[in-house]
């Protein structure tokens, strides 16, 4: 996992704007196989250092769509 894009994640667990990354900076990688945020962002949430799970809610899934 690439050292830059872990430290970007777990910056934006640690503001509280991981979400909206996941929605408007992450979201566009997701059909790029090669790009290892997707990847990061499994191996950061299965060791425990962010909780994916805890931040998509129905009713922050509502701020998203559109």
């Amino acid at each position: 996992m690439s050292a830059v894009i872990r430290a970007e994640i777990l910056a934006h667990a640690a503001n509280g704007t991981l979400l909206h990354a996941v929605f408007h900076v992450y979201g566009r990688r997701w059909l790029d196989d090669t790009d290892p945020t997707m990847q990061a962002l499994v191996d950061l949430h299965n060791s425990g250092k962010i909780d994916i799970l805890a931040i998509v809610t129905h009713e922050t899934i509502l701020l998203f769509q559109g």
